[in-house]
This record gives C-alpha cells, sequence and structure tokens, in this order.
C-alpha cells in the first residue's frame, strides 16, 4: 500500500512539473548528514538504521529513493528532498540506493548511495606452522614461531581485521588485514619466543567496519622446552668448577672423596646427569644432582679425571664440565 500511494505521490509531482518552467538541467545532490552510525568504513551499517537526504536544485517535481531493482526503498518525503531510512539486513552483503528525479520532458538525473551491511566473523580457526604442543628453543635453531588465523571468506562482511595478543600482555600486534587465499581469509603473525614456559597466543577477528572484537576468539597454547644455558657445576669438598677447568685438584692418595655434580635450569629440568671420574660412574635417578664417594688412589683413577654431563628433553643440551684429578702418594 505504502509503494502504491508513492508511486501516486510522484505521478502528481511529475504532472505538476510539466506545468512549471524549468531552468536549466534538474540536479540532485547528497545532503552532508548521509551517514552510518559509527561506521569505520563509509557507508557502513554498523548500528539498525542510518539515512541519507536527497535534495534538488530547484522547486519542480519531486526526488525519490529507489532500489536497484526500480521498487521504491523506504524514505520520507519534503517538497523538494527525500530522505532515505537504511535499516539493517541480513539477507544480502550490501545494497545500492539510486535517488532520482524525472521532468515533464522525461529528463533524469541520479545519484547513488551504496550501504553494506556488515555480519560475522562467525568462526574463526588459529593455528601454528609446524608447531603442535611444544616448541624446542635450541641455539641452533629458529627461535620464531608464525600462527595461522583464518577466517572463511562466507563468514564475514566486508573483509575481516585482526588482532593478536601473546600471553595476555597489551597487544604487540594490533589490528591487521588478512590475505583472501583460497575462499579464506588468513594473516600470518611471526613471533619471537625469547625463553622456556608456557605461550598462549590469543587471535581476535574483527569485522572491519567496526574493528570491535568478536565473541569467537582462539587460544593456542604451546609449552616452549628450554635447555639450561649454564655449564654443570662439579663440586669437590666444596669448591666449584664449571666448564674446563686448567687447573687439577690435589689429593693425597687413599684420600675419601665426594664428587657431586649438579645441572640448573631448563625447561623442563634435565631428564638425568652423568658423573664420572676414572672408572667411576654415577647417575641421577631423576632431578639435576649427581655423587660419588671414592677413596682417591692411582689405580681407581686410571684416567686421572672427572666430568659431568646431562640430558634434556629437547636434545640439543651439549654442555660438559671436566676436572683433573692429580693423586700424589
Amino acid at each position: 500500500m505504502k509503494t502504491i500511494i508513492s508511486l501516486l505521490l510522484f505521478l502528481a509531482s511529475l504532472s505538476q512539473a510539466g506545468s512549471q518552467t524549468i531552468t536549466g538541467n534538474p540536479e540532485v545532490s547528497l545532503s552532508s548528514d548521509c551517514y552510518i552510525p559509527w561506521a569505520r568504513v563509509d557507508n557502513c551499517l554498523v548500528g539498525t538504521e542510518g539515512y541519507c537526504t536527497c535534495n534538488l536544485n530547484q522547486p519542480s517535481g519531486r526526488v525519490l529513493w529507489v532500489r536497484s531493482d526500480g521498487s521504491l526503498a523506504n524514505q520520507q518525503y519534503t517538497d523538494s528532498s527525500s530522505k532515505l531510512i537504511v535499516t539493517s539486513s541480513s539477507k544480502i552483503n550490501n545494497e545500492t540506493f539510486t535517488c532520482v528525479w524525472e521532468s515533464a520532458l522525461g529528463k533524469q538525473n541520479a545519484q547513488t548511495f551504496n550501504v553494506l551491511y556488515p555480519k560475522g566473523p562467525t568462526t574463526t580457526s588459529l593455528r601454528a606452522l609446524g608447531v603442535r604442543e611444544t616448541f624446542d628453543l635450541c641455539p641452533a635453531k629458529s627461535n620464531s614461531i608464525t600462527v595461522v588465523c583464518e577466517v572463511p571468506k562466507d563468514a564475514v562482511y566486508p573483509k575481516p581485521w585482526f588482532h593478536f595478543t601473546v600471553n595476555g600482555s597489551r597487544p604487540v600486534y594490533d589490528w591487521y588485514s588478512g590475505d583472501l587465499v583460497n575462499g579464506v581469509y588468513r594473516y600470518n603473525q611471526t613471533i619471537k619466543v625469547e625463553r622456556g614456559g608456557d605461550l598462549s597466543v590469543y587471535c581476535w577477528p574483527g569485522n572491519s567496519c567496526t574493528r570491535s572484537l568478536s565473541s569467537i576468539e582462539k587460544t593456542l597454547k604451546i609449552t616452549v622446552r628450554e635447555p639450561p644455558s649454564n655449564y654443570p657445576e662439579i663440586t669437590i669438598d666444596g669448591k666449584t668448577y664449571t666448564g674446563i677447568d686448567s687447573s687439577a685438584v690435589n689429593v693425597q692418595e687413599g684420600t675419601r672423596l665426594t664428587v657431586s655434580c649438579k645441572v640448573s635450569g631448563g625447561m623442563p629440568a634435565v631428564k638425568e646427569v652423568t658423573l664420572t671420574c676414572g672408572a667411576q660412574q654415577k647417575k641421577s635417578s631423576s632431578g639435576g644432582l649427581a655423587t660419588l664417594s671414592f677413596n682417591a688412589s692411582r689405580k681407581s683413577l686410571t684416567r686421572p679425571l672427572c666430568s659431568c654431563r646431562a640430558s634434556h628433553v629437547t636434545g640439543c643440551y651439549d654442555k660438559q664440565t671436566f676436572v683433573r684429578l692429580n693423586v700424589a702418594v
């Protein structure tokens, strides 16, 4: 009924226009009040309603807003203008409205107003390239992890923006636009890993119209394993040695020695410590400490050297400590 009334009003205006003097070509223009509330992208409908007013430069006739299929849009008429009222839609992604004026002579001028109806993102995924649940931070390997956040094209309109944080800290990776690859919006972020421990990466995809965070954030949890940074510590009679010690420990034949070795640090701690003095060897059953007690003698110390090494779950802890023993008769 409203469409019929609008058409009748339009036809009536045309009959009036035929009896009026038209000075030059009639022109229509869009007012400066054409806007969509809170939009970050031009003409993106963020709220439930937006509007745009079309004005005529002379008093004859009437201007009307029509859709691309020729039907009348929802609008409010005045003498020489028409206010388009746009409401949100979940059925289409965008729509173009045209403001037209036709004279009795059939002349026509038009201005268009394009509106975007944002949706989503409604789903997302987050993964790390080449990494599952653990990442080994070894000196000879790269200390970077590349994470990929994705949103299917049909789950968002217009394109999404991606927002990253690491371990809940203030984001160092702010809003980024992804690339469309095989029907999926994708953004890769490389994270530099500096220490062992738990790493939590968060990705929030948002709509580029508003850049507001969606409720479908994804969290990726990775355990970063790191070997100890220090050498094993060998302790003999209260004195500690690390690395390759050039000095020798002088002991008397038959002296009772207690030699221990520990390896500190690492994430997690080392699995096993192996301490060897001559022909004697001791492995720690658990933890990072191994201890040997023996009587010093040239016979038992055919190789007058104590050494200590450890194994770590990463397989990349190769530091060792060596101490020479000088047994005097």
